[in-house]
Formats: C-alpha cells, structure tokens, sequence
C-alpha cells in the first residue's frame, strides 16, 4: 500500500547523501557520489509517514507518560486527527527521520451543511467517537465525463500550501533526513473517494471512462502539486512518500490485471 519514492538514489546524489551514523542521519554536502558506510542500526521512523503517525490523543498520552511537557498538539491529518509528531518525542526515541508536511489546498474550509471540505471538494464529518473525520458526500457520485471536466481542485501552486515549509527544512535539514507528506491516498483512494467506493468499483468493472477520466485527473493535479513543491525545496528533500490505499485486512480491493492496466501506469506517472 505504501509507494515510497526517494526523490534521487542516495549513492548518486551529486549535492549531497545521507547517511545513518550513530543512529542519526547525518548530512554532508559533496562534490561526487561517495559510498556510505555501514549502519549502525535500521533507521527509526516516527510520523515522517503516515502509517506511523499518531492520533493526538496517543500523542497526549504518550507525552504524560513520558514525562514530556504537555505541549498542544500540531494536526497534520486533519481527517485522521493525526499529527506532526512532537519533537520531544522524536528525539525520545532518536528517530531519524523528519516530515515535511505541506498543506491541503482548500484547508479543509467548512462549509454551510457544517460539513468540512477537502482540497478535491470532498465532505467529511466527525465520526460518533469523535476521533477522526469520516466520508459525507463524494461530489462526483452522479457525475458524467463533462462532470468531471468541469469538476476544480484547490489551486495546485497555492503559497498556503507551502507555507513554514522554508523554515522547517532549515531547523532540520541539517541533522535529519527529511520526508516530504502530502498526497494522502494517490491516484485509486482520492478517486475513489470522489466517486464513491461502490460506484468507482463499477466504473473500474465496466471499463467506463468515466474511471479513466477521473484518475487521470487526480494524477495530473498532483503531479503539479508536487512539481510546484519540489522546484522550491526539491534540493533540500530525502524523499517523497506516494500512498494508496489498494488492499484491505483480507487482499486487494480490486484483481491484480484491473491494476496493472488501470492503475499502474498512473502510478509510475506519477512516481
């Protein structure tokens, strides 16, 4: 489920490499490629994904027992409720990696049914819990081709989006390896969640266009997402993490040929 792209092979990297020493990852700027040494231990990773981010309140709870200052929690998930994890944490633990978390381009603006709203135009609401944000209306669920078309995304090149980005890189760049998070689940989930699970599967069943057409509208917007962050901070980032959301608890969500033919590709043009 998870694609997680580095951006330049660490040994060919002309500026720079990174390397796990003493459990850190150090940076040293270089003229040429220089091998890197064996490490000292797997490097350890504590929310620079989000398969290991936590929930605010685990991060709450995990601060108190610690002993860590009672700091407020920083929300990088807003659906998920999960968050930039703490620093104390980090380097409780001495994780080596840091996230570099750009912003959902419509800042999950509310709207006047008091549903909140992604970048894709997609409503959420809390969960019964109250710990997350689930589904309420996907937008494309009775969409046509000229639906689609005429369906906008939030502005891929938006300066809010980036926003802190600058000063986060310089505080960290140089002792951690950096890892940029944005797209949540890539070309199949945002897709999905445009048109509704049920549906989107029926789509991809009946070869529709309509499935075509939605993903590669999602790919393209976040190619360009990602090209306008990169052409700012491309030089200063480790790696990429791409995600998707393909399988459950039991298997995949759709037949290996459906993903080799409609997915795939979108997938590595994307990567």
């Amino acid at each position: 489920q998870e694609l997680a792209a580095a951006r330049l092979p660490l040994l060919e990297r002309r500026e720079r490499e990174v390397r796990v020493v003493r459990g850190h990852a150090v940076r040293r700027r270089e003229a040429g490629a220089i091998p890197a040494p064996g490490a000292d231990r797997v490097p350890l990773d504590i929310g620079g994904l989000n398969v290991t981010w936590l929930h605010h309140r685990a991060e709450t709870r995990l601060k108190a027992a610690l002993g860590l200052p009672p700091t407020p929690p920083v929300i990088g998930s807003f659906n998920q409720q999960a968050v930039i994890v703490d620093e104390n944490i980090l380097k409780h633990f001495d994780a080596d990696f840091r996230v570099i978390y750009a912003r959902d381009g419509n800042n999950w603006a509310p709207g006047p049914d008091g549903f909140v709203r992604d970048e894709y135009g997609i409503s959420y609401k809390l969960s019964p819990d109250g710990l997350y944000y689930d589904f309420a209306k996907h937008p494309l669920a009775e969409a046509d081709l000229a639906a689609i078309e005429r369906h906008r995304f939030s502005e891929p090149r938006s300066e809010h989006r980036i926003a802190g980005l600058a000063e986060r890189i310089q505080h960290y760049g140089k002792e951690y390896a950096l890892v940029l998070e944005w797209s949540r689940d890539s070309v199949f989930g945002a897709s999905s969640w445009l048109r509704g699970l049920e549906q989107f599967f029926m789509d991809l069943a009946d070869d529709s266009p309509l499935a075509d057409a939605l993903m590669d509208k999602v790919t393209e917007h976040q190619i360009e997402v990602f090209d306008f962050i990169l052409g700012r901070f491309g030089k200063h980032i480790d790696a990429v993490r791409i995600g998707d959301d393909l399988g459950s608890q039991g298997g995949l969500l759709i037949s290996p040929d459906t993903y080799r033919r409609k997915v795939k590709p979108r997938h590595a043009q994307l990567v």
